[in-house]
């Protein structure tokens, strides 16, 4: 719950400047003093919800069962450093040293948890912190920040692009978190512990899509801004074909061993979320072409667009979700933002058509085609290997990664742009 919290205010405090200060950079403006204006309209944002947590300390209290005021504002103010840094990095196109500096961050904050594991949450706590500060340090030493005192028209210039931004943002912590809080709100910590599980093993799916919409967005935004056309849809039709990479295997492979798999990994309660964690799998194949669509719409400076879909697909989701949570339990919220996602793609994917035409290449058939063919070969070994134990479970989930990994290789435009990608997102790269 404290992380959660930690997300949901981070979201708040960001104010919506995370992506208009990525699209500012990646049209020429690396001006201190453009940094100084996102480092001070992003101030004001944090200084407001530091008054808020301190003054409903005791509500919070209440909430955590515990007293984290503190810890929580330090976090959130760390995590607003750590952020202006990634977005510089990827608005200089360095997504490889953006990707490496949230790792630095991960492992970070791992391997701290599990030296501090005999501390309870404060502990956890700790290693969270020493996580940020680790890809601060990172990120840091890769680029030397310079701040100088903001002009009105770079503040002009972050806020015309935020205001809708932020609006967007608050869409994304509605559809990641606002479910997990809820679940907990109405079924019990229990059913929010299941549904939480299957949320944390859904969203991993997301690493490749989000990889491609990261470099995706501020190369559209450069060629926008010199007017490239061809070079945004032929770049957008790419990113749409190999988005579900990792998603749709996953789909397939959760309807196959989900069952067996939270069982096994988490014990035999987890298991009644296998249906769950189909639903939220099928979401995320929704979202990783989603992801790819909105952050199109970003690079053409057209955030607007995307906030008032967002607008109307949150008020549906929070609407739908209240009802389907009543009705199905922890499988309606995870209906709800299938449902909200899909209607989310559908009207973004038409308004950008008007824009640019969007075409679906011949990879993504490929992708779906190995798919298959590796939930036919999991299926089968599922029925051959009726036990299950974490070495079975082990073996079929790798045999279907060989299977699925083996087709995809066979693909020589796929087999080329995951060479691409590792190299972009080497800490050596330098483009």
């Amino acid at each position: 719950m404290f992380f959660s919290l930690v997300q949901v205010l981070n979201y708040i405090g960001n104010g919506g400047l995370s992506g208009a200060t990525i699209k500012r950079i990646s049209e020429g403006n690396k001006s201190p003093s453009l940094l100084g204006a996102s480092f001070l309209m992003r101030s004001a944002f944090f200084s407001v919800i530091a008054v808020g947590i301190i003054l409903c300390h005791n509500q919070l209290t209440s909430f955590l069962q515990g007293d984290f005021t503190y810890p929580l504002i330090i976090i959130l103010f760390l995590l607003q450093i750590s952020d202006l840094i990634r977005e510089v990095l990827q608005g200089i196109h360095r997504v490889g040293i953006s990707a490496w500096v949230d790792f630095v961050q991960q492992a970070g904050k791992i391997a701290a948890q599990v030296g501090l594991v005999g501390y309870g949450i404060m502990g956890l706590i700790v290693g969270l912190i020493t996580g940020i500060l680790a890809s601060i340090g990172c990120g840091y030493a890769y680029i030397r920040i310079t701040l100088s005192w903001p002009k009105y028209s770079d503040i002009s210039d972050l806020f015309r692009f935020s205001r809708f931004a932020y609006g967007n943002s608050v869409g994304g912590l509605v559809f990641d978190w606002i479910g997990i809080l809820a679940i907990g709100l109405f079924l019990g910590s229990t059913a929010a512990a299941v549904y939480g599980v299957c949320w944390s093993i859904s969203v991993m799916v997301l690493l490749f899509s989000q990889a491609i919409a990261t470099s995706l967005f501020p190369q559209v935004s450069r060629f926008h801004t010199i007017k490239n056309q061809s070079g945004i849809h032929d770049t957008l039709s790419m990113c749409l074909s190999y988005s579900p990479l990792l998603a749709l295997p996953a789909f397939f492979g959760v309807i196959a061993v989900g069952s067996r798999f939270l069982s096994t990994v988490y014990g035999p309660d987890f298991s009644a979320g296998a249906l769950v964690l189909v639903v939220l799998m099928a979401t995320r194949v929704i979202q990783s072409l989603q992801m790819v669509i909105c952050r199109t719409l970003e690079g053409l400076n057209r955030p607007d667009i995307e906030f008032w879909i967002t607008l109307l697909t949150v008020s549906i989701n929070l609407l739908s979700m209240v009802f389907f949570i009543q009705w199905y339990g922890a499988v309606g919220g995870a209906l709800s933002s299938l449902i909200t996602i899909s209607i989310s793609l559908i009207l973004n994917a038409w308004m950008l058509h008007r824009i640019i035409p969007i075409e679906m290449t011949s990879p993504i058939f490929w992708i779906a085609g190995a798919a298959v063919v590796m939930f036919i070969v999991v299926l089968a070994l599922v029925r051959i290997f009726p036990q299950t134990t974490i070495i079975s479970l082990a073996g079929i989930i790798l045999a279907g990664v060989v299977v699925y990994g083996g087709i995809i290789f066979m693909n020589r435009e796929a087999r080329g742009l995951i060479q691409d990608l590792v190299m972009r997102y080497s800490p050596l790269e330098d483009h």
